[in-house]
């Protein structure tokens, strides 16, 4: 391209020299023929697409326009002129081809790149669709992940709220072993109004003690507050019908009642359950006595010390009604 521009360079010159001797007559030969070149120049740099065509056009123009100015020379110059007219033609001939030339190799480099652009699109074409196909992928999880969010919040809060029962649940149970244990001390100091308070608070916090339960049975038939230690032991035995020590205070409340026949039982059960249980042989023995059968009495009671001998109580019965035997008959006499 830049080799047909300095032979059109060349070829300006040589119209300069020209025009000097003719300038008044060739002026405007010259001015058309610049503006013809200019154009030129602006096909080749604004409009590569059907260049060949438009500069054919353009050139056929050109000689037309050339061809009309000539024949307006004077005939000592048409010599002249016809030869610059061929060299023209010459000049725009080539300058034709090489155009043409570059154009077709524009358009196979433009096909190329094209094919290159085409090959890029379709990688990045399938990329596009793979990284879609992700997102779609990732959207979803996304979205089922936001779906289950209010069923994971229900479980959290749900977790939450039993871990605050079971958290409360243990710190009523501690309070309550505190207030029991304090119970059973402030009941062996004698003061057993605040023992039967405590020991009420202390099941209200923790209802499935059957200790604490039983415990306040016990504080409360040593009060004589029969009926109520009656209801609690009760309870207890409800949940536990064999527990030895809930039977014993049973026993004991049913005997201060007066019910000796079922305070026995309930004694005997105590025995025959656990037989190094003082206790209850103790217990009979008392319930024997009340029903004067002395004999049962003592036998009761001899075993009970047996076990225990530290039992007080129960010596001193036993030195009473050995003392009021009757030799020989093996009976007591009351």
């Amino acid at each position: 391209m830049e080799e047909e521009k300095n032979e059109i360079e060349i070829l300006k010159k040589g119209l300069q020299q020209f025009n000097q001797s003719r300038h008044n007559d060739y002026y405007e030969l010259e001015t058309l023929l610049d503006q013809s070149l200019n154009k030129i120049t602006s096909f080749l740099e604004n409009q590569p697409i059907e260049l060949t065509e438009k500069i054919n056009k353009s050139f056929d123009s050109l000689k037309s326009e050339f061809l009309s100015k000539i024949d307006e020379v004077s005939n000592i110059n048409k010599e002249k002129l016809l030869s610059l007219q061929e060299l023209i033609n010459t000049k725009i001939d080539d300058t034709i081809d090489v155009i043409s030339d570059g154009v077709s190799h524009i358009g196979e480099s433009l096909e190329n790149v094209g094919g290159s652009l085409r090959e890029d699109l379709a990688v990045i074409k399938g990329e596009l669709q793979k990284n879609t196909k992700k997102m779609d992928q990732h959207l979803k999880k996304l979205t089922d992940e936001l779906e289950n969010i209010p069923e994971v919040i229900q479980t959290y809060i749900q977790e939450f709220k039993e871990e605050r029962k079971e958290f409360e649940l243990r710190r009523k149970k501690e309070e309550a072993r505190w207030l029991n244990d304090l119970a059973v001390k402030s009941f062996y100091a004698g003061r057993k109004e605040l023992a039967i308070r405590k020991l009420k608070e202390a099941s209200r916090l923790d209802d499935s003690s059957l200790e604490i339960l039983t415990n306040l049975g016990i504080a409360l038939s040593r009060e004589s507050k029969n009926e109520e230690a009656r209801d609690t032991f009760a309870k207890v035995l409800e949940k536990e019908p064999e527990m030895t020590e809930a039977l014993t205070g049973m026993g004991l409340v049913l005997f201060n009642q007066g019910d000796i026949d079922g305070a026995i039982e309930l004694f005997k059960q105590v025995s025959e359950k656990d037989e190094s249980f003082a206790s209850a042989y103790a217990n009979l023995g008392f319930a024997y006595e009340r029903k004067e059968m002395i004999d049962k009495a003592i036998e009761n009671w001899e075993k009970a010390l047996d076990l225990d001998p530290t039992i007080i109580d129960i010596k001193e019965k036993l030195s009473l009604y050995k003392e009021r035997r009757v030799d020989g008959t093996g009976e007591i006499s009351v």
